[in-house]
């Protein structure tokens, strides 16, 4: 039994000597630990400013998420919703900055919005109250009387500016259809469309795209003709074209405008006018028309040859330009011709005289427009003066817009109003009679004759209730338009005339204080037109993508 156990011994012994049989040396490698979990995410924080907290309705504020931020370095998204209140519009609902632009509000009210940020696991919301306060429409004068609002006409384009009611056209040879014309944006293609508003039975308050296929630069706007081809001019690419309405009987029935274009290069154009009382016919079958050009750097004129065929379509022949003034940016011309009576009591005249504005210097530039012996000649322009606007209590101010008014014969005398403001936030105002000194001197002042003063809001355009078609011994009305306010400020003008006479001028008051009537926030653009005895104005938003049209006594 001994031999047995030793001998089991020495075997023992042996395989471990030999590594267990397997045929390999040296120790086992235990396997690693397992790796430590990762560390628990740490939720991002959640901050954000507001340029303001107390504002008034249609007012913009700014959001900005640049305080928010993420311990682990994570990568943030952030989302900016409205929790309570008037819905607003969100510009940018997830970036780390955003506007927003509060509704329009019946009463003063606490909009809430909120921020999310999230760094793709766990998230954190931050929020503040913004007070929007209701702007309250003054109460009008006493014995004045509103005028109501009729409808609106909703549109997939913004609106741009509306020109005044005599400037339009009859469709088909139908004169009791006409329109106004409106240049569109297509805020997709960032392009600009021809609309027409039409005027008159069975169209009114429609629109159409009677441009076709035509679209220009986003900057485009449209000058303001009477019988020539429409001038669309764009500032940055420095081009006028014109364009021919169809006539009765074309394709369309009259309808729209023709593809066929004439363009014209010219230097950053800002401001373009169709003057009637220029147009001569050069040839057999050809009629010229005459425009007064402004641009940042000078004054033209600018004349158009057309064809006159007895059938077919017409065609632009021929563009060319006139220098009137190499400097100053003379981006506002009336569009109309001014008549001063002279202060010669021993040859009284009435002398026809246009007038542009230089806006760098705030003068009037006056030209008498002196007329051809021959309709087949052009008349001439010959520089007669200029004359300061910015005096007395217009001194320091700039100019936003004016309105030219005509006496009891259609002629638009001497007399007009301006309206001028500074550049504070809340605006002081200026609406001035204003009128040209007779005595034409090389170098002068206008006479300021009547001021109305106001300090609140930012006007940006003035507008009349007076028409082409309106009585013109009636009063009426001078529209203020002011897209930061839900309203619109009109003040009484009575028409003091006299007969016409190379010694009496039709003159115009100011016949109260303003009295107001309620519209909306967004609206930058007016004009008034008259059909069937009745007149309506009509407003311009482009924020909101339509025309309102308003009636009743203006």
């Amino acid at each position: 039994m001994k031999r047995k156990h030793l001998s089991l011994t020495a075997i023992s012994l042996f395989l471990v000597s030999c590594g267990g049989g397997g045929g390999n040396s040296g120790t086992v490698t235990p396997p690693p630990p397992p790796p430590p979990p990762p560390p628990a995410n740490v939720a991002p924080v959640a901050s954000f400013t507001s340029s303001e907290t107390t504002v008034q309705e249609g007012d913009t504020i700014s959001f900005d998420a640049s305080a928010s931020s993420d311990a682990d370095g994570d990568t943030l998204t952030y989302a900016w919703t409205q929790l309570t209140g008037t819905s607003a519009e969100i510009t940018s609902p997830s970036t780390i900055t955003t506007d927003i632009i509060l509704a329009e509000v019946d009463a003063d009210e606490v909009a809430t919005f909120q921020l999310s940020v999230s760094d793709g696991t766990d998230s954190a919301t931050a929020a503040v109250d913004i007070t929007v306060e209701n702007i309250a429409v003054p109460s009008p004068a006493a014995g004045t009387s509103r005028f109501e609002r009729i409808d609106a006409l909703e549109l997939d384009f913004e609106p741009g500016n509306l020109f005044e009611g005599n400037t339009t056209r009859s469709f088909a040879g139908n004169d009791d259809t006409g329109s106004v014309i409106v240049p569109l944006r297509d805020t997709n293609a960032n392009e600009i469309l021809i609309g027409e508003y039409y005027i008159g039975e069975n169209k009114e308050n429609l629109i159409a795209l009677s441009g076709g296929d035509l679209r220009f630069a986003s900057d485009a706007k449209f000058g303001q003709t009477e019988i020539g081809p429409l001038p669309v001019f764009s500032e940055s690419e420095g081009t006028i074209t014109f364009l021919l309405a169809e006539l009765a009987g074309g394709a369309n029935g009259g309808d729209g405008y023709l593809p066929s274009t004439s363009t014209l290069n010219i230097a950053s154009p800002c401001s373009i006018w169709e003057d009637f009382s220029g147009t001569y016919f050069p040839s057999n079958g050809v009629k010229t028309s005459e425009y007064i050009v402004g641009t940042r750097s000078g004054l033209y004129r600018v004349f158009v040859d057309e064809s006159t065929p007895a059938s077919g379509d017409r065609e632009i022949l021929n563009t060319r330009q006139e220098v009137l003034e190499t400097s100053g940016e003379f981006c506002v011309i009336p569009n109309k011709l001014l008549i001063l009576n002279t202060q010669d009591s021993s040859d009284p005249q009435r002398k026809p005289i246009l007038v542009a504005l230089n806006t760098d210097t705030n003068d009037f530039h006056l030209y008498e427009r002196v007329e051809s012996s021959s309709s087949t000649q052009p008349d001439s322009l010959t520089a007669v003066g200029v004359q300061k606007l910015a005096v007395g209590e217009l001194a320091n101010l700039n100019f936003v817009d004016w309105s030219l008014r005509r006496g009891v014969d259609n002629t638009i005398f001497s007399t007009f109003f301006v309206l001028m403001k500074d550049e504070a936030t809340e605006a002081t105002h200026r609406l001035a009679k204003v009128s040209l000194d007779p005595a034409l001197p090389a170098s002068g002042s206008v006479g300021i004759d009547d001021v109305r003063r106001w300090t609140s809001g930012n006007a940006t355009a003035l507008a009349s209730s007076q028409t082409f078609d309106t009585d013109a011994e009636a009063d009426f009305n001078l529209i203020i338009i002011d897209p930061n306010l839900p309203y619109l400020r009109l003040y009484p003008v009575m028409n003091d005339f006299c007969p016409p006479s190379p010694t009496c001028t039709s003159d115009f008051k100011f016949i109260g204080e303003a009295f107001f009537t309620p519209t909306e926030l967004g609206v930058t653009f007016a004009t008034t037109y008259e059909f069937d005895e009745e007149r309506s104005l009509l407003l311009s938003n482009p924020r909101k993508k339509r025309i309102l049209r308003y009636g009743s006594d203006l």
